[in-house]
């Protein structure tokens, strides 16, 4: 059973409605002179049913999770590298894209991240693919993997946008579907946007990455 993140708020969602009107529906019964002496039982006994359903709703939706279900299959590296500061120039980012090592370049966007005592997941949209094997992720979403451990120095937010390269050790394969796991030879860099890019601040690195993927539309002239 595996569920995406927006189909499990939509079950939890859906499951609340369900408590809320069962718990309106006994309230508006009428009781009888004869079931006044069982009611407050009956009625704690319900109460406690009603407080154990959706707390065993969220552990289910917890356990059976796509994060929950691939990185408990998944062994994360016990290192990972942070995120890349400063301007990083066309022929630096060139280098690392186009070595023969480097197996993926995605332009994603953060959706959200979830976490466990062990893993955190960091749900991706992939807005593009300018390097890929056997997984064409562009326009879908996948799920990148580290240990807690790895967040600070990964420091990623939610809806901003970033240039992810990677190499072979970072992709898995679970139960048919892709997962990247951050490790030491991630390249992880935040990619301003349009306002961002006019700047001081962001111009220069905001350039050079709008260069790169209009030069990564045609390709790397040579993989080393």
């Amino acid at each position: 059973m595996v569920l995406t993140y927006a189909r499990r708020r939509a079950a939890t969602a859906t499951a609340a409605a369900a408590v809320a009107a069962t718990g309106t529906e006994r309230r508006g019964r009428p009781v009888d002179k004869d079931q006044k002496s069982k009611g407050t039982c009956s009625t704690t006994r319900m109460q406690r049913a009603d407080l154990w359903w959706p707390a065993c709703l969220a552990l289910c939706l917890l356990l059976f999770s796509e994060h929950a279900n691939a990185s408990a299959k998944i062994q994360c590296p016990e290192k990972c590298s942070p995120q890349k500061t400063g301007v990083k120039s066309l022929a630096t980012l060139y280098k690392e894209a186009c070595v023969a090592a480097t197996k993926f370049v995605f332009e994603v966007t953060l959706e959200n991240m979830e976490s466990t005592l062990s893993t955190d997941a960091y749900n991706m949209s992939i807005l593009e693919a300018f390097i890929y094997g056997d997984d064409n992720a562009m326009g879908e979403e996948r799920v990148f993997i580290s240990r807690p451990s790895c967040k600070s120095g990964l420091s990623l937010q939610a809806g901003k946008n970033y240039l992810i390269m990677g190499q072979d050790s970072s992709i898995k394969k679970v139960a048919g579907k892709y997962h990247y796991v951050f490790d030491d030879n991630t390249w992880v860099q935040y990619w301003p946007t349009y306002d961002e890019g006019q700047t001081t601040t962001y111009k220069p690195q905001y350039d050079n990455l709008e260069q790169f993927r209009s030069d990564m539309n045609f390709g790397c002239k040579n993989r080393r």
